[in-house]
């Protein structure tokens, strides 16, 4: 009988520890899909991020773009109005050089 009760307290210890290892496994798994959670949460964040600067990125592209264009119009423009005043200056010297030898004359 005493050899019975020490196989039953045993088995019931086994149980017990068993039951607490369950307990034990459960809480630590529920942590687990708790912090992963949050990790893919986190993750939708930062995907979300990252398309807000991929999409900046290229708006500032696009814009870049623009901005040279219109750059290399101003300097076309600039160009041609550089070289229409200084033939208009020759122009205006070759007027006054020309009546300055007809008074001379």
């Amino acid at each position: 009988a005493t050899q019975q009760h020490r196989v039953d307290r045993k088995a019931a210890e086994a149980e017990a520890k068993l039951e607490a290892a369950r307990k034990t496994w459960g809480a630590e798994k529920q942590a687990l899909e708790a912090e992963l959670s949050a990790m893919r949460q986190q993750l939708g964040v930062l995907t979300a991020d990252r398309d807000k600067s991929i999409a900046e990125a290229s708006r500032l592209s696009v814009e870049n773009e623009r901005l040279l264009d219109e750059l290399r119009s101003l300097q076309i423009y600039t160009r041609d109005s550089n070289l229409y005043w200084a033939l208009r200056t020759a122009e205006l010297r070759v007027e006054q050089l020309e009546r300055e030898m007809r008074s001379q004359a």
